[in-house]
């Protein structure tokens, strides 16, 4: 009599749960992996965007007179304190200036979301998300080897730029002086 060993095929229950287990762990990491890809893939994008608006922020201020043309007086020699808080009340005209009619300096002081051209229109379609926040500095603290923003010297101008999708914001710093 022959005896017959019969070979089972096939998987067990505890080699299906295994492997479906080790299945899911490799593709939950595979996702994670591509969504952080993706997701980096596109801040250099922002942060060329953000530096673009920055750039021609400055360059826009900067371009600028240091002291309100409408002054009435001279600026250079009667504006010897802080330039935008104790001149700026010297001449008649900057307190109906709007965006489109900035003149000087100072008057850039605040935040645009979205940002603006120097007509005061939406700078480009795209790019609403961004925010710019201007803020000179006329204080002791605003210092130009020897000028100094408490004499009405100098003023530090930071432009930055900040957008949802950038893990930092953009920031460009200059100075001008009062010559």
């Amino acid at each position: 009599m022959h005896t017959r060993l019969l070979v089972e095929k096939g998987f067990t229950l505890i080699e299906i749960v295994i492997s479906i287990v080790i299945v899911g762990i490799a593709l939950s990491t595979l996702i994670l992996v591509t969504a952080k890809s993706t997701e980096r893939s596109v801040d250099p994008l922002y942060q060329e965007q953000a530096n673009a608006i920055a750039q021609a922020y400055m360059e826009e201020i900067m371009q600028k007179n240091f002291c309100d043309p409408d002054w009435d007086m001279d600026c250079r020699t009667n504006c010897v304190t802080s330039a935008c808080l104790s001149c700026k009340g010297m001449g008649s005209g900057w307190t109906t200036e709007s965006r489109a009619n900035y003149d000087d300096v100072c008057d850039y002081s605040g935040t645009d979301n979205p940002p603006l051209d120097q007509n005061g229109d939406v700078f480009a379609t795209g790019l609403g998300d961004y925010s710019v926040t201007v803020s000179i500095d006329d204080s002791a603290t605003a210092t130009l080897d020897t000028l100094a923003g408490n004499n009405g010297e100098v003023v530090r101008i930071d432009v930055t730029v900040s957008n949802p999708g950038m893990r930092n914001d953009v920031q460009l710093s200059s100075f001008r002086a009062n010559f």
